[in-house]
């Protein structure tokens, strides 16, 4: 499930497109998923890549803490708690809860992620 605890004017579409993203990750969509990626974030992995890094991989719940506009990108403080092979998990882990600071790009009314950083210490295991 998707939480936006944001308290901004942006979080209800952050939010939407952080829907897509889970929703396409979660069902094997990784081609929905892919295309949330700006096309600076998608030069950085091949589709190819991208989708067997997420094979294995559920999203199992994602809140939104803070969004900070700006004028051409906002910051979004997401926190998440994914499930997968350890092998192709953060630190090894099977089960992870991830803090992530992502940068969203606005195109066409919507958003995209262009970057995401994880905070020190994350993932921890769940």
């Amino acid at each position: 499930s998707i939480n936006d605890q944001s308290n901004s004017a942006d979080g209800p579409g952050i939010a939407a497109m952080f829907a897509n993203y889970a929703n396409g990750i979660n069902t094997g969509n990784y081609e929905h998923a892919y295309a949330v990626l700006s096309t600076r974030a998608q030069s950085l992995t091949s589709y190819d890549a991208f989708s067997q890094g997420e094979a294995s991989s559920y999203i199992v719940t994602l809140s939104i803490t803070a969004v900070t506009p700006a004028a051409s990108k906002d910051s979004a403080e997401v926190e998440f708690t994914s499930v997968q092979d350890a092998t192709a998990g953060g630190n090894g882990q099977g089960c992870s809860n991830w803090k992530m600071t992502y940068t969203l790009v606005s195109s066409g009314g919507s958003w995209l992620i262009d970057t995401a950083r994880p905070h020190p210490g994350s993932p921890a295991a769940c």
